[in-house]
């Protein structure tokens, strides 16, 4: 099977896509401090009058086997093992977590904290507390950090120059089409009821108009998963849409597989990294039985740069331990 493109996934086509004006948004917010164990609340990035949302590391003395059950995952992705071993791998998982975890989600639950995220792919968890319970859990010795979520954002909607990666000419001489391969858009949502016509946008359709959407799945809520503002629509475009009208054109890999994971509620293009970190888990989840070999993340935050931050080693540990290729976008200031 042939893999997607990683040229660059905002180079083609999502013009036709393209949803209402408006200039591209502007640089995501702050991930979150990293420096201290349990950071303070003015670090902790919250709307007002909510309860600011951290992380909770645990010691890796607390789920000693988990790297080597998510090593067997990558060994099953690499020799595409059936879908039935990889179910077993992550259901024991699961049961691993939930079995390591209780020591410390029942102290979290005792000092009032409001568990809002588990974790595998990174041994931890997330839940809503005050700056002060934040450091009183802390403390407790299955803990070895807790950092502030922050949050991220969506980026650039379009691409017009339809030349920007030389992909017709790929598509040409070397039959590169992406067939076979699944791309997991992890992102605002995808265009599932187009003009209310209860099927997917039709850029998503195979050669002979059946879609190739596989599947969309709400993370921030598991009923909303139609794409309220056009932009996972049409990042999905650039990448595997197919020349619908006469004023559109293929994306890099036509005849791939599409699954939509919707990060945001409603058509918000703001997001947490709890919720981003949820769908890198969810991801690696459905790898084998979806698919899935690459997926694509245009969206980021201030501290995305920093390889310690718990929702970037959670994208990391998905890409690694899943062997799926991970595309992600420059941002959008240019630089």
């Amino acid at each position: 099977a042939t893999v997607l493109s990683v040229l660059g996934i905002h180079g083609i086509c999502a013009q036709a896509l393209r949803p209402t004006a408006g200039g591209a948004p502007s640089t995501a917010l702050e991930l979150g401090d990293h420096a201290t164990r349990a950071p303070t609340a003015e670090h902790a990035s919250t709307a007002a009058g909510t309860v600011p949302e951290y992380f909770v590391r645990l010691a890796p003395t607390v789920f000693p086997d988990r790297d080597a059950l998510l090593l067997s995952l990558r060994h099953l992705a690499r020799t595409r093992a059936p879908a039935q071993e990889w179910n077993r791998v992550i259901r024991r998982l699961e049961f691993r977590r939930q079995q390591a975890q209780r020591a410390a989600l029942a102290a979290a639950a005792l000092l009032g904290a409001q568990v809002t995220h588990r974790y595998w792919l990174v041994s931890g968890f997330a839940a809503q507390m005050s700056a002060t319970t934040a450091s009183r859990l802390a403390r407790h010795p299955d803990v070895v950090h807790i950092e502030a979520a922050g949050t991220c954002e969506l980026h650039m909607r379009w691409a017009t120059d339809a030349r920007n990666h030389g992909v017709d000419m790929i598509q040409q001489q070397y039959k590169l089409l992406g067939t076979g391969s699944t791309l997991a858009v992890l992102d605002g949502g995808i265009d599932a009821d187009f003009s209310g016509s209860g099927k997917p946008h039709p850029a998503f359709d195979d050669k002979q108009g059946s879609t190739r959407l596989r599947q969309t799945i709400g993370i921030a809520s598991p009923t909303d998963t139609e794409d309220a503002t056009g932009h996972g629509t049409a990042v999905a475009s650039v990448a595997l849409g197919r020349r619908w009208r006469h004023n559109t054109d293929d994306g890099f890999a036509p005849d791939a597989a599409l699954v939509g994971y919707k990060l945001t509620l409603g058509s918000s293009r703001i997001f947490s990294t709890t919720v981003a970190t949820t769908a890198f888990q969810r991801v690696l989840t459905d790898r084998a039985n979806l698919r899935i070999e690459v997926m694509n993340s245009s969206f980021g935050g201030a501290s995305q740069s920093d390889p310690f931050t718990f929702a970037q080693i959670a994208a990391d540990s998905c890409a690694y331990y899943g062997d799926i290729v991970h595309v992600t976008s420059a941002g959008n200031s240019g630089g």
